[in-house]
């Protein structure tokens, strides 16, 4: 009984340790955004920068997963229709992601906030066990280890992207495992913790895969056993296991990304942008931020502590020489990124990213906790310690001095912070050498509360950074409109259809995820690329590596061709066919009498469609032409009218005019006169040309009596703005105010007037010829009767190879109508259609990984006979 109840304390006491590597970092994080007006319930949200954007929006949509309003495959909710396993493996992989089933979706943004804490409580916990299983030190330096690793720089200055996170804490795991492989013990903690890393983010299994590689053949060169054959196959064999049980996630994201088609990043110079030699000084100082845009130098500060001891293990004569070299040939690789283009590329993939750069810069982090571990427990004399505070103290102080204002964001309050701080360690690791205990605990307490406030102190300053740089934004800018948008879906939503819908006044360039509606609207690293470029041909502007797809300015044409049936606005919309309903307060709501549907019967005459490069305004016509089988001219052009315009500074050359201003904020304000005929839909064509600063090019534009006063950013909208219908011939005035860029090129500005009466009657022919389509999830199905030869089903759901189609229960090709949309070939008489999406590679994905559970089942029963 006295046995069993050991055991119990025994368990016990360890569950606390645990416990207490999990809730410390929570703790500390939350203070430092607390400290920075980000905790529940408060003004500020947690979510800056892509956070509100995409991991907000996409949280909404999985828990729609999870509770059985959406398929796990398919969603309608982005781009008309788009992959969401693909979506899942990069932003919603990981064990902590289905919380989200507990929240609102109106109180989504406190869902981030949670799972982003929940997720460095975790990294505290398995870091606490790779410092527990790795070293021989005592609990306390366990913890303060684990803590420093789960408070690292990167996590908090990357808390914005949290699908990154979930590595932090599966990274000691695989650690773990491969420490165990090279023991000659049980390696199923390593096939869990690859399994782990495959399935909850490819992109950082990508960067983790070579790093744990890289540590494998460092591990066995410490030793002496590069040679060691069967510890290769044992490593070999449990990685080949956990690639295979990750192949229901792991095959169909590969071929997802080989149909995307991005093309790999150029190396155009040796060394990496704005590379300085006191880079990893200036980064492990405290509350050092400077950037996650462009210009930024890597995170990789662990605390002041774990460096000090991880400089010692190169100083140490119990570490060996081959120790030495292997660990810093493993810094060196990762340094190469730093500093060299090449390396930086290979690290990330072959693609240099847009933004928060040197995405490996946490193994950096994590090197740093083990060097410090194995040094730690080696018990360095305070003489050498103390040398290299001191020396650390030194570097400091040139490096702040001497960099003559490289380190711009760097303060006099950073420098003398970490001077303080580094003193202070110096002193308790002096009143350490004394034998009595007593002192040495508190000293102990006294060095853990030191730690901690370094810690804190340096989150602080990281979130700081975010808040000045990012914005963390007022949470009412996410839940204010939640209310009347809900209301307006769930009105005008059909069960078997889903609601085609956009705002004028969109909260976020995915609000289709949150509110469940289909949008056109897309921003997702995971996304149809293909089609993306076809719609830009079509007005929607979608360009670069199509990171995303833009609705607004572009013409009602192509909003009735693609089935949008509503729109809502704060302000007035005066479109052909679209008739006023019921306001919800702060919306008007505008439905569209001549939306088509999901699918519409046509000749076989458009599987020949063609869509221009150059002429998007053509490619609508020719599509609309072909699916009412008219022959019309819809659109032609009217020339402006430029009147004085007291202070403007342009100059117009070759159908082309200049702007030149005193600086970005400057507003170029300049006003045009046109007379419109009657019946025309009329649009302002503004197209800047190459050689402006697109990222800030704003413009405005209003027209008197007729409450149009829209304002737009040029590189994220399409070029026609919407300037109202006109059914009686009208002259009107129309003032634009463009800024933020100081010098910009465009092509002559101009009206695009599109004929009503033409438009009203073609599309009056498609919506004749429409198919009754249902949609149930991820599955299409339909009854399309024809009384012709030649006839083609074309509908409005995006290309994509993950579609397989069955017409009268028999397998048929898909066309790819215009290489944007999916097109069905039909019999004469009756075609029962049925499309059903699986994202391609899935089924072979799934083979693979049960074939890789039995052989794992297999070779563990195997193992336990031998055993018995």
């Amino acid at each position: 009984m006295g046995l069993i109840i050991f055991m119990i304390m025994k368990k016990a006491k360890s569950g606390i340790t645990y416990l207490v590597a999990f809730v410390l970092p929570v703790i500390l994080v939350a203070i430092a955004w607390w400290l920075n007006g980000v905790y529940p319930g408060s003004k500020l949200s947690v979510l800056a920068s892509d956070s509100f954007t995409q991991t907000v929006n996409f949280y909404d949509a999985f828990h729609d997963v999870l509770h059985g309003n959406q398929s796990w495959f398919y969603t309608w909710s982005g781009s008309l229709g788009v992959n969401f396993l693909g979506i899942y493996s990069y932003y919603l992989g990981g064990v902590v992601t289905p919380i989200v089933y507990f929240f609102s979706k109106s109180d989504m943004a406190n869902a981030v906030y949670v799972i982003t804490l929940i997720k460095i409580g975790l990294a505290g916990v398995t870091a606490f066990w790779y410092a527990k299983t790795s070293f021989r030190l005592q609990t306390w330096q366990n913890h303060l280890l684990a803590l420093c690793y789960a408070m690292m720089s990167f996590g908090l200055a990357f808390a914005e992207q949290p699908m990154w996170l979930d590595t932090l804490y599966i990274l000691p795991i695989i650690i773990i495992g491969i420490n165990r492989v090279i023991d000659g013990k049980g390696g199923n903690i390593l096939i869990f913790g690859y399994f782990l890393l495959f399935i909850t983010n490819f992109y950082m299994a990508y960067i983790v895969g070579i790093f744990s590689f890289l540590y494998f053949c460092v591990g066995l060169y410490r030793r002496g056993e590069l040679k060691q054959k069967l510890t290769w196959l044992a490593y070999g064999w449990r990685l080949v296991i956990a690639l295979g049980l990750s192949a229901i996630i792991i095959i169909p994201t590969v071929v997802t990304m080989i149909n995307t088609h991005i093309p790999l990043s150029k190396v155009n110079g040796l060394f990496t942008d704005n590379t300085g030699i006191w880079d990893l000084i200036i980064k492990n100082m405290v509350g050092v931020y400077d950037t996650t845009k462009f210009g930024t130098i890597p995170f990789v500060s662990v605390g002041l502590l774990p460096l000090i001891f991880a400089i010692s293990f190169f100083f140490l004569k119990k570490i060996t020489k081959k120790s030495k070299i292997g660990m810093a040939v493993l810094l060196g690789c990762l340094c190469l990124g730093f500093y060299f283009q090449p390396f930086d590329l290979a690290w990330q993939g072959g693609h240099f990213p847009a933004m928060f750069l040197f995405r490996y810069s946490f193994l950096f982090s994590f090197l740093v906790i083990q060097l410090a571990g194995e040094a730690w427990e080696t018990k360095p004399s305070f003489k050498l310690l103390s040398r290299i505070i001191i020396s650390l103290g030194i570097l400091m102080i040139v490096a702040y001095f001497g960099s003559f204002g490289h380190y711009h964001y760097l303060s006099v309050f950073n420098l003398l912070s970490t001077l303080i701080i580094l003193a202070a360690y110096l002193v308790l690791f002096s009143l350490l050498t004394t034998d009595r205990q007593s002192v040495q605990k508190g000293i102990v307490i006294i060095l853990s509360i030191m730690c901690c406030v370094e810690l804190t102190g340096n989150a602080y300053g990281i979130f700081l950074g975010t808040k000045k740089e990012w914005h963390y934004p007022l949470n009412r800018l996410y839940t204010q409109n939640y209310p009347a948008i809900s209301k307006i879906v769930s009105k005008y939503q059909k069960k078997d259809v889903p609601l085609r819908m956009e705002s004028m006044d969109p909260v976020s360039r995915n609000d289709g995820f949150n509110y469940n509606y289909s949008s056109i609207n897309l921003f997702s690293s995971m996304r149809n690329r293909p089609f993306m470029q076809q719609m830009n041909k079509l007005g929607y502007r979608s360009t670069g590596d199509n990171l995303n797809l833009i609705y607004g300015n572009n013409t009602v044409l192509m909003d009735s061709l693609l089935g949008n049936q509503l729109i809502i606005a704060k302000g007035k919309v005066n479109r052909v066919g679209y008739q006023t309903q019921p306001d919800v307060k702060p919306y008007h709501v505008y439905k569209n009498q001549y939306a088509a549907g999901l699918g519409t019967v046509t000749n076989d005459r458009i599987l020949k469609l063609k869509l221009s490069n150059t002429d998007n305004l053509g490619n609508q016509s020719q599509l609309l032409n072909d699916l009412s089988q008219q022959n019309q001219t819809y659109f032609k052009q009217q020339a402006l009218k430029l009147l004085p315009s007291p202070g403007a500074r342009i100059s117009i050359q070759n159908n082309q005019f200049y702007g030149n201003m005193p600086s970005d904020q400057s507003v170029q304000r300049l006003t045009w006169k046109v007379k419109i005929p009657a019946h025309q839909q009329a649009y302002l064509s503004l197209y800047p040309l190459s050689g402006t600063n697109l990222g800030g090019l704003m413009s405005e534009v209003k027209v008197d009596k007729q409450g149009v006063n829209l304002t737009s950013r040029n590189s994220m909208t399409g070029q026609y703005i919407d300037l109202g219908n006109y059914k009686k011939a009208t002259t009107i005035t129309i003032h634009t105010n463009i800024w933020g860029s100081k010098q910009f090129r465009m092509v002559m500005p101009n009206v695009i007037l599109m004929n009503t009466n033409r438009y009203e009657k073609s599309m009056t022919e498609v919506q004749r010829h429409a198919a009754k389509l249902k949609i149930s999830g991820d599955t299409i199905t339909g009854k399309v009767n024809v009384n012709r030869k030649n006839q083609v089903l074309v509908t409005s759901v995006p290309y994509d190879d993950g579609w397989r189609l069955t017409v009268n229960h028999q397998a048929a090709s898909l066309k790819a109508i215009g290489g944007a949309f999916v097109g069905v070939k039909l019999h004469k008489g009756q075609n029962q259609v049925q499309l059903k999406y699986r994202p391609s590679g899935w089924y072979v994905g799934v083979i693979i990984s049960s074939i890789s559970l039995v052989l794992l089942i297999g070779e563990m029963v195997i193992k336990k006979r031998k055993n018995n």
